[in-house]
């Protein structure tokens, strides 16, 4: 009979550190993509501005909101990583279609 091995993963500070920083990094970018979308709205409001409106919305999809559903998608379903991927490049997508549309669709 072939004995069975196992193998354990071991976490080591080092791995625990990245792990964490990159995780940090991950929530500063979100907060930060809303934290542009909210300025957005304000300076949309004070102006009728339709166009800054607009590319706040195009920044939040390039940035926060694939995040997001990466982080979502990943730990709370079993879709495989391609498709959580596909999902996220998709939405990014949309998000430069957006700041596309509104550059050269506002009469600027």
């Amino acid at each position: 009979m072939i004995p069975l091995t196992t193998q354990s993963a071991v976490a080591t500070p080092a791995s625990t550190l990245v792990s964490l920083l990159l995780f940090l990094g991950l929530v500063v970018s979100m907060v930060v993509s809303v934290v542009v979308v909210a300025k957005g709205v304000g300076s949309y409001r004070a102006t009728g501005d339709p166009a800054i409106l607009g590319l706040s919305t195009g920044i939040l999809l390039l940035s926060g909101a694939p995040i997001f559903l990466n982080v979502v998608l990943a730990t709370s379903t079993g879709l495989d990583s391609a498709v959580v991927s596909t999902l996220a490049d998709g939405l990014r997508l949309m998000g430069l279609l957006v700041v596309l549309y509104v550059i050269y669709n506002t009469g600027r």
